[in-house]
């Protein structure tokens, strides 16, 4: 879902649906303003639980670091370095933001619930993507669901991958993966 540009109230019944969807196996990539499925008063417990949401808050302040303390986040680092060869952003394990900015809100991921992906550097430090198993409350192994939020408006305008472009594409190719313990180094599937 692309930013709406506006906190859209979306009423009791489809917040549960949302939480029900996403517990049963679904996936969910959510931009800025679709914060409201997570901290919306009335948004699912579980999903308003899992991280510590400050809604609506002003732009944060570059530099934007990659989370390298867990495998996922090492690889997207990773990714970014051969993606951007001659970028030292990308080679610094920062995340370079032309165009946009993010927007703090979400002031702290929940261990074990959510996992930060990128953050603002600046004190506080913020996370700026992050990402959660679903059901929250089952363990680890038995979470099947995903839901991923940005904070970042990522439109550039330009001819060439941004990156900010670039990072939102890793968190696709992760949302559709099989869903694992991000703390767990991912398995390449066997050859046929």
């Amino acid at each position: 879902m692309q930013c709406e540009c506006s906190p859209y109230p979306r009423g009791t019944t489809a917040y549960q649906n949302m939480a029900d969807y996403l517990n049963a196996g679904g996936r969910m990539f959510g931009s800025h303003y679709h914060i409201n499925w997570f901290s919306d008063v009335t948004a699912a417990a579980d999903l308003k639980s899992a991280a510590t949401w400050t809604p609506w808050e002003s732009c944060g302040t570059a530099p934007y670091l990659i989370d390298q303390s867990f495998p996922k986040g090492k690889a997207m680092a990773d990714w970014m370095k051969n993606v951007f060869p001659n970028s030292l952003p990308a080679k610094n394990g920062q995340l370079n933001v032309t165009s946009g900015c993010i927007v703090q809100d979400i002031s702290a991921t929940k261990p074990g619930v959510s996992q930060r992906w990128v953050y603002q550097q600046a004190s506080p430090s913020q996370p700026a993507y992050i990402s959660i198993n679903t059901p929250t409350t089952a363990q680890p192994d038995k979470r099947c669901g995903r839901a991923v939020l940005s904070d970042l408006h990522v439109g550039t305008g330009g001819t060439q991958l941004a990156e900010q472009e670039a990072a939102l594409e890793f968190m696709f190719f992760d949302l559709a993966a099989c869903v694992i313990d991000d703390g767990k180094v991912p398995v390449p599937p066997p050859p046929n």
